[in-house]
């Protein structure tokens, strides 16, 4: 369960997040188990286009982000 501290910082990141990805691909990293993936899909679940989440730990994933091989917006 989210507490109200980690919920307004996810909100701050979303916002941010949201801005960037007007103008790029966005990565979101840090250390395990701050939640980089909870953010990533609770953000793509809002969303009302067709963005796609890819795991740069997934080998098939990375290389489609490597390849550029993605026609669509991305996540």
């Amino acid at each position: 369960m989210m507490d109200a501290k980690n919920h307004s910082h996810s909100r701050y990141l979303e916002k941010m997040v949201k801005e960037d990805l007007k103008e790029a691909m966005v990565f979101i990293g840090g250390p395990r188990q701050v939640g980089k993936t909870t953010l990533a899909k609770s953000f793509l679940e809002k969303q009302q286009n067709s963005s796609t989440y890819l795991n740069w730990d997934n080998f098939q994933d990375k290389k489609i982000i490597i390849k550029k091989s993605f026609g669509y917006s991305v996540l």
